[in-house]
């Protein structure tokens, strides 16, 4: 079996683990962070030579055939994209050195980053659908958590664009609707309340004999106004 074929798997599942294990240490976290994504980037590399000289690679886990093993399998194509995760993982791992707070850190982003990392990996080199969906799952795991790590408000607020610029609005429930613009005479963004009033008219069923009530809303009521004005 080829070691280079699983290398791009194994290293990112183990470095992952290896975070796992100093939780309480972030500089450790992030040398061993540093060091799975540089191991990564390096088998990367040298799977896309070994592909280019002697061509498309195949390997079945635990020498089960196919269809009852995993297989996997590296054509130049698949080499090229596990190339780019690997830098673009190595890339990552050292930007977020600075641009990730401590607070995220010590959520878990190291070992979920190289989690996301395996899955990448491995569905560039899986051989078979179904095993391209389970990778398709660990991925979107570990990308779901990524996207919510922390849980600050903003990562919970929808954005609303509006007035050429993006606007965060929560709705409370019972409070009225979100509005842009001047509307009703009341300056948004803001809240604007239902605004009713009472009109009266003749009863068409008894003539004059009686008059009925009837809410309407306050633009409509001016519309009315300056039409018959």
């Amino acid at each position: 079996m080829n070691l280079l074929l699983i290398l791009p798997i194994i290293i990112p599942m183990f470095t992952g683990i290896l975070s796992l294990f100093f939780r309480y240490s972030l500089p450790t976290q992030r040398l061993v962070s540093l060091m799975g994504t540089g191991a990564l980037f390096a088998a990367s590399i040298a799977l896309v030579f070994d592909v280019h000289q002697n061509g498309i690679q195949a390997a079945q886990m635990g020498s089960w055939p196919a269809p009852y093993g995993i297989t996997l399998v590296a054509d130049l194509f698949g080499a090229v994209m596990v190339l780019l995760a690997g830098i673009v993982g190595l890339a990552v791992a050292v930007y977020s050195l600075v641009d990730i707070d401590r607070q995220r850190e010590q959520f878990g982003y190291h070992p979920l980053y190289h989690f996301l990392l395996m899955g990448v990996c491995g569905a560039f080199l899986t051989g078979d659908l179904f095993n391209l969906y389970v990778w398709f799952e660990v991925m979107l795991m570990a990308s779901f958590v990524l996207l919510a790590l922390g849980g600050e408000r903003a990562q919970k607020t929808p954005v609303v664009a509006g007035d050429g610029h993006a606007q965060r609005h929560q709705r409370p429930a019972g409070r009225g609707i979100p509005v842009h613009g001047a509307q009703d005479g009341i300056p948004g963004p803001g809240l604007r309340q239902p605004v009713r009033r009472e009109v009266h008219g003749a009863d068409r069923s008894g003539g004059a004999a009686g008059h009925r009530r009837a809410a309407v809303p306050a633009r409509f009521v001016q519309a009315q106004g300056a039409r018959h004005g």
